[in-house]
Protein backbone atom coordinates (compact mmCIF):
# COMPACT_ATOMS: atom_id res chain seq x y z
CA UNK A 1 0.00 0.00 0.00
CA UNK A 2 1.64 3.22 -0.97
CA UNK A 3 0.14 6.53 1.13
CA UNK A 4 -1.49 8.96 -0.71
CA UNK A 5 0.93 12.32 0.41
CA UNK A 6 -1.49 14.45 -1.61
CA UNK A 7 -4.37 14.75 0.28
CA UNK A 8 -7.75 15.09 -1.42
CA UNK A 9 -9.58 17.97 -0.06
CA UNK A 10 -12.90 20.03 -1.02
CA UNK A 11 -12.54 22.89 -3.24
CA UNK A 12 -15.10 25.16 -1.59
CA UNK A 13 -16.49 25.41 1.68
CA UNK A 14 -19.85 26.95 2.10
CA UNK A 15 -21.11 30.06 4.43
CA UNK A 16 -24.71 30.21 3.86
CA UNK A 17 -27.01 30.19 6.46
CA UNK A 18 -30.66 29.67 6.91
CA UNK A 19 -32.27 33.23 6.25
CA UNK A 20 -34.40 35.82 9.00
CA UNK A 21 -37.94 35.29 9.00
CA UNK A 22 -39.97 38.09 7.56
CA UNK A 23 -42.73 39.28 9.88
CA UNK A 24 -45.80 38.55 8.77
CA UNK A 25 -45.24 36.24 6.27
CA UNK A 26 -47.26 33.78 5.31
CA UNK A 27 -45.64 30.16 4.19
CA UNK A 28 -46.64 28.80 0.54
CA UNK A 29 -48.36 25.67 -0.06
CA UNK A 30 -47.15 22.68 2.23
CA UNK A 31 -45.00 20.15 0.60
CA UNK A 32 -43.73 22.83 -2.09
CA UNK A 33 -39.98 23.38 -1.63
CA UNK A 34 -37.74 24.00 -4.64
CA UNK A 35 -34.58 21.38 -4.86
CA UNK A 36 -31.60 22.15 -3.23
CA UNK A 37 -29.69 21.43 -6.13
CA UNK A 38 -31.81 23.81 -7.88
CA UNK A 39 -31.42 26.72 -5.00
CA UNK A 40 -27.70 25.93 -5.02
CA UNK A 41 -27.26 27.22 -8.67
CA UNK A 42 -28.65 30.67 -7.65
CA UNK A 43 -26.70 30.91 -4.39
CA UNK A 44 -23.39 30.45 -6.41
CA UNK A 45 -24.59 33.56 -8.70
CA UNK A 46 -26.70 31.10 -11.37
CA UNK A 47 -23.57 30.90 -13.36
CA UNK A 48 -25.69 27.71 -15.34
CA UNK A 49 -29.15 27.62 -17.20
CA UNK A 50 -32.02 26.40 -15.14
CA UNK A 51 -34.83 25.44 -17.15
CA UNK A 52 -38.11 26.04 -15.90
CA UNK A 53 -39.54 22.66 -15.77
CA UNK A 54 -37.44 22.00 -12.40
CA UNK A 55 -39.83 24.96 -10.34
CA UNK A 56 -42.66 23.64 -11.28
CA UNK A 57 -45.71 22.88 -8.68
CA UNK A 58 -45.45 19.27 -9.79
CA UNK A 59 -41.06 19.04 -9.77
CA UNK A 60 -41.17 20.91 -6.03
CA UNK A 61 -43.68 18.91 -4.22
CA UNK A 62 -42.02 16.77 -1.75
CA UNK A 63 -43.59 13.77 -3.48
CA UNK A 64 -41.37 14.29 -6.41
CA UNK A 65 -37.89 14.07 -4.53
CA UNK A 66 -36.72 10.87 -5.87
CA UNK A 67 -36.11 12.82 -9.62
CA UNK A 68 -33.77 14.98 -7.87
CA UNK A 69 -30.71 12.68 -8.98
CA UNK A 70 -30.98 14.41 -12.38
CA UNK A 71 -29.84 17.46 -11.24
CA UNK A 72 -27.18 17.01 -8.74
CA UNK A 73 -23.65 18.22 -9.63
CA UNK A 74 -21.26 15.44 -10.27
CA UNK A 75 -17.57 15.53 -8.51
CA UNK A 76 -14.05 15.33 -10.60
CA UNK A 77 -10.74 15.72 -9.74
CA UNK A 78 -9.33 19.50 -10.20
CA UNK A 79 -6.38 19.37 -12.89
CA UNK A 80 -3.66 19.63 -10.61
CA UNK A 81 -4.77 16.45 -9.17
CA UNK A 82 -5.19 17.72 -5.81
CA UNK A 83 -8.36 18.61 -4.52
CA UNK A 84 -12.13 17.47 -5.80
CA UNK A 85 -14.41 19.85 -7.37
CA UNK A 86 -18.29 19.73 -8.29
CA UNK A 87 -19.08 20.23 -11.77
CA UNK A 88 -21.81 21.58 -12.55
CA UNK A 89 -24.44 19.44 -14.34
CA UNK A 90 -25.85 20.79 -17.83
CA UNK A 91 -29.36 20.36 -17.69
CA UNK A 92 -31.71 19.51 -20.62
CA UNK A 93 -34.14 22.53 -21.69
CA UNK A 94 -35.94 20.31 -23.79
CA UNK A 95 -39.18 19.67 -21.51
CA UNK A 96 -39.22 23.09 -20.68
CA UNK A 97 -40.57 24.33 -24.02
CA UNK A 98 -43.45 22.28 -23.95
CA UNK A 99 -44.89 23.92 -20.83
CA UNK A 100 -48.41 24.99 -20.37
CA UNK A 101 -48.54 28.39 -19.49
CA UNK A 102 -50.08 27.88 -16.19
CA UNK A 103 -46.43 25.57 -15.56
CA UNK A 104 -44.77 28.39 -17.10
CA UNK A 105 -46.14 30.70 -14.79
CA UNK A 106 -45.70 28.81 -11.49
CA UNK A 107 -42.09 28.13 -12.66
CA UNK A 108 -41.28 31.79 -13.64
CA UNK A 109 -42.68 33.25 -10.34
CA UNK A 110 -40.32 30.78 -8.24
CA UNK A 111 -37.31 31.48 -10.17
CA UNK A 112 -38.22 35.44 -9.61
CA UNK A 113 -38.19 34.24 -6.05
CA UNK A 114 -34.75 32.81 -5.95
CA UNK A 115 -33.18 35.94 -7.59
CA UNK A 116 -34.87 38.04 -5.35
CA UNK A 117 -33.26 35.78 -2.45
CA UNK A 118 -29.90 35.20 -3.44
CA UNK A 119 -29.13 37.79 -6.60
CA UNK A 120 -28.95 41.12 -6.50
CA UNK A 121 -32.40 43.57 -7.29
CA UNK A 122 -31.41 44.82 -10.09
CA UNK A 123 -31.45 41.66 -11.78
CA UNK A 124 -34.77 41.09 -10.27
CA UNK A 125 -35.96 44.36 -11.68
CA UNK A 126 -34.51 43.48 -15.39
CA UNK A 127 -36.15 39.87 -15.49
CA UNK A 128 -39.40 40.46 -13.39
CA UNK A 129 -39.92 43.26 -16.90
CA UNK A 130 -39.10 40.52 -18.90
CA UNK A 131 -41.74 37.91 -17.76
CA UNK A 132 -44.50 40.73 -17.60
CA UNK A 133 -43.87 41.08 -21.36
CA UNK A 134 -44.17 38.18 -22.07
CA UNK A 135 -47.46 37.51 -19.61
CA UNK A 136 -48.87 41.00 -21.19
CA UNK A 137 -48.16 40.77 -24.72
CA UNK A 138 -51.43 40.09 -27.03
CA UNK A 139 -50.35 37.36 -28.86
CA UNK A 140 -49.56 34.93 -26.12
CA UNK A 141 -51.97 32.67 -26.11
CA UNK A 142 -51.43 32.46 -30.20
CA UNK A 143 -47.89 31.80 -30.35
CA UNK A 144 -47.17 30.27 -26.90
CA UNK A 145 -44.95 27.58 -27.99
CA UNK A 146 -43.05 30.59 -29.76
CA UNK A 147 -43.14 32.39 -26.81
CA UNK A 148 -41.41 29.65 -24.22
CA UNK A 149 -39.09 28.94 -27.09
CA UNK A 150 -38.07 33.17 -27.02
CA UNK A 151 -38.18 33.24 -23.29
CA UNK A 152 -36.07 29.92 -22.77
CA UNK A 153 -33.38 30.91 -25.30
CA UNK A 154 -32.79 34.75 -23.69
CA UNK A 155 -32.42 32.82 -20.44
CA UNK A 156 -29.87 30.27 -21.64
CA UNK A 157 -27.94 33.25 -23.42
CA UNK A 158 -27.66 35.42 -20.72
CA UNK A 159 -25.87 32.93 -18.70
CA UNK A 160 -22.80 33.86 -20.87
CA UNK A 161 -23.70 37.06 -22.94
CA UNK A 162 -24.23 40.30 -21.13
CA UNK A 163 -27.22 41.86 -23.08
CA UNK A 164 -30.40 42.91 -21.15
CA UNK A 165 -33.35 40.96 -20.53
CA UNK A 166 -35.47 43.49 -19.94
CA UNK A 167 -35.34 44.67 -23.31
CA UNK A 168 -37.55 42.92 -25.94
CA UNK A 169 -35.02 41.47 -29.13
CA UNK A 170 -37.35 41.26 -31.99
CA UNK A 171 -34.52 40.38 -34.16
CA UNK A 172 -34.32 36.95 -31.77
CA UNK A 173 -38.08 36.77 -31.56
CA UNK A 174 -38.32 37.21 -35.96
CA UNK A 175 -36.10 34.13 -35.67
CA UNK A 176 -37.99 31.75 -33.90
CA UNK A 177 -41.50 32.81 -35.35
CA UNK A 178 -40.42 32.48 -38.80
CA UNK A 179 -38.92 28.87 -38.02
CA UNK A 180 -42.89 28.32 -36.10
CA UNK A 181 -45.19 29.72 -38.75
CA UNK A 182 -42.67 27.20 -41.08
CA UNK A 183 -43.56 23.95 -39.11
CA UNK A 184 -47.21 24.99 -38.23
CA UNK A 185 -47.38 25.07 -42.57
CA UNK A 186 -45.10 21.79 -43.05
CA UNK A 187 -47.60 20.18 -40.47
CA UNK A 188 -50.52 21.27 -42.32
CA UNK A 189 -48.90 20.33 -45.52
CA UNK A 190 -48.26 16.86 -44.31
CA UNK A 191 -51.90 16.49 -43.00
CA UNK A 192 -53.20 17.30 -46.08
CA UNK A 193 -51.25 14.35 -48.16
CA UNK A 194 -50.97 12.04 -45.29
CA UNK A 195 -51.51 8.91 -46.49
CA UNK A 196 -51.74 9.40 -50.08
CA UNK A 197 -49.35 10.74 -52.57
CA UNK A 198 -50.25 13.88 -54.91
CA UNK A 199 -51.58 12.89 -58.62
CA UNK A 200 -50.69 14.71 -61.46
CA UNK A 201 -54.12 16.11 -61.37
CA UNK A 202 -53.66 17.78 -58.29
CA UNK A 203 -50.21 19.02 -58.82
CA UNK A 204 -51.56 20.82 -62.48
CA UNK A 205 -54.50 22.01 -59.85
CA UNK A 206 -52.74 23.26 -57.14
CA UNK A 207 -53.53 26.90 -57.20
CA UNK A 208 -51.33 27.18 -54.36
CA UNK A 209 -48.31 27.81 -56.16
CA UNK A 210 -47.68 31.16 -57.84
CA UNK A 211 -47.30 29.56 -61.34
CA UNK A 212 -49.00 27.07 -63.26
CA UNK A 213 -47.65 24.52 -64.98
CA UNK A 214 -45.78 26.10 -68.33
CA UNK A 215 -45.39 29.25 -67.18
CA UNK A 216 -42.86 31.26 -65.37
CA UNK A 217 -40.94 29.14 -62.75
CA UNK A 218 -39.49 30.18 -59.50
CA UNK A 219 -36.26 31.75 -59.50
CA UNK A 220 -33.38 29.32 -59.06
CA UNK A 221 -31.17 31.86 -58.48
CA UNK A 222 -30.16 33.65 -54.83
CA UNK A 223 -33.64 34.21 -53.00
CA UNK A 224 -34.70 36.85 -52.63
CA UNK A 225 -35.87 38.53 -49.13
CA UNK A 226 -40.23 38.15 -49.55
CA UNK A 227 -39.92 40.95 -46.89
CA UNK A 228 -37.59 43.45 -48.56
CA UNK A 229 -36.47 42.23 -51.86
CA UNK A 230 -32.95 41.90 -50.70
CA UNK A 231 -31.16 38.87 -52.88
CA UNK A 232 -28.17 39.16 -50.90
CA UNK A 233 -27.22 35.55 -49.50
CA UNK A 234 -26.08 35.92 -46.10
CA UNK A 235 -29.45 38.22 -45.35
CA UNK A 236 -32.65 36.25 -44.23
CA UNK A 237 -36.45 36.89 -44.29
CA UNK A 238 -37.14 35.47 -40.99
CA UNK A 239 -34.80 38.58 -39.46
CA UNK A 240 -35.32 41.49 -41.54
CA UNK A 241 -36.19 44.52 -40.07
CA UNK A 242 -36.15 46.45 -42.91
CA UNK A 243 -38.60 49.53 -43.38
CA UNK A 244 -37.78 50.38 -47.12
CA UNK A 245 -37.55 47.53 -50.19
CA UNK A 246 -34.53 47.22 -52.53
CA UNK A 247 -35.60 50.07 -54.67
CA UNK A 248 -36.00 52.36 -51.44
CA UNK A 249 -39.96 52.33 -51.27
CA UNK A 250 -41.32 51.17 -47.96
CA UNK A 251 -42.34 47.61 -47.55
CA UNK A 252 -45.49 46.32 -47.77
CA UNK A 253 -45.47 43.78 -44.77
CA UNK A 254 -43.91 44.93 -41.38
CA UNK A 255 -44.31 44.88 -36.98
CA UNK A 256 -45.92 47.05 -36.10
CA UNK A 257 -44.75 46.25 -32.46
CA UNK A 258 -42.19 44.15 -31.38
CA UNK A 259 -42.88 40.58 -31.45
CA UNK A 260 -46.24 41.32 -33.60
CA UNK A 261 -47.04 39.28 -36.47
CA UNK A 262 -45.66 40.65 -40.07
CA UNK A 263 -49.00 42.41 -41.88
CA UNK A 264 -50.07 44.58 -44.35
CA UNK A 265 -50.89 48.44 -43.11
CA UNK A 266 -54.65 47.00 -43.89
CA UNK A 267 -53.96 44.65 -41.10
CA UNK A 268 -53.72 41.68 -44.10
CA UNK A 269 -51.56 38.44 -43.31
CA UNK A 270 -49.64 37.52 -46.05
CA UNK A 271 -48.46 33.75 -46.40
CA UNK A 272 -44.94 33.54 -46.29
CA UNK A 273 -44.54 29.89 -47.59
CA UNK A 274 -45.88 31.57 -51.22
CA UNK A 275 -43.59 34.14 -51.29
CA UNK A 276 -40.28 31.90 -50.33
CA UNK A 277 -38.69 29.62 -53.16
CA UNK A 278 -40.49 26.81 -52.56
CA UNK A 279 -44.18 27.77 -52.44
CA UNK A 280 -47.07 27.02 -50.22
CA UNK A 281 -48.98 23.58 -51.24
CA UNK A 282 -52.56 25.08 -49.56
CA UNK A 283 -54.83 26.83 -52.06
CA UNK A 284 -58.05 28.65 -51.48
CA UNK A 285 -58.40 30.01 -48.16
CA UNK A 286 -54.59 29.19 -46.82
CA UNK A 287 -54.41 29.48 -42.93
CA UNK A 288 -50.77 31.01 -43.39
CA UNK A 289 -52.35 34.29 -45.03
CA UNK A 290 -53.11 35.41 -48.30
CA UNK A 291 -51.84 34.52 -51.58
CA UNK A 292 -50.38 37.96 -52.35
CA UNK A 293 -46.91 39.24 -53.09
CA UNK A 294 -44.80 40.74 -50.17
CA UNK A 295 -43.02 42.80 -52.57
CA UNK A 296 -45.57 44.63 -54.41
CA UNK A 297 -49.21 43.72 -52.89
CA UNK A 298 -49.97 42.18 -56.26
CA UNK A 299 -53.25 39.94 -55.51
CA UNK A 300 -53.19 38.41 -58.83
CA UNK A 301 -52.26 34.91 -56.92
CA UNK A 302 -49.41 34.10 -59.93
CA UNK A 303 -46.58 35.88 -58.75
CA UNK A 304 -44.45 35.90 -55.94
CA UNK A 305 -41.75 37.89 -53.89
CA UNK A 306 -39.04 35.45 -55.90
CA UNK A 307 -40.55 36.62 -59.59
CA UNK A 308 -41.97 39.90 -58.77
CA UNK A 309 -41.32 42.04 -61.35
CA UNK A 310 -41.27 45.88 -59.46
CA UNK A 311 -37.83 45.87 -57.89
Amino acid sequence: HVANTLPLTSASTSTQRAPDFVEGRVASGAGILVAEPIRKKFIDGWKTHVPLHFLTDKYCSFSNRASTKEINNTWALDTSGNAIISVAKELDHEPELRLSFEDWFQAQSRLLELIATHLSPRLHAAWSVHFENIIRHPNRSLNWSAWLEYDSLIRRRTRYEDFDPSIFHLTIWNEIESKHIANRAIAAVQTQFMGKAPTQTSLANNRGHPYAEGTKSFRTDTPRCFVCGSVDPNHKSRSCNSRRLANGKPVIILSKEPGAPRRDRQGNAYCFPFNGARGCEESGNCHNGKHWCTLCGGRDGRHNAQNCSSL
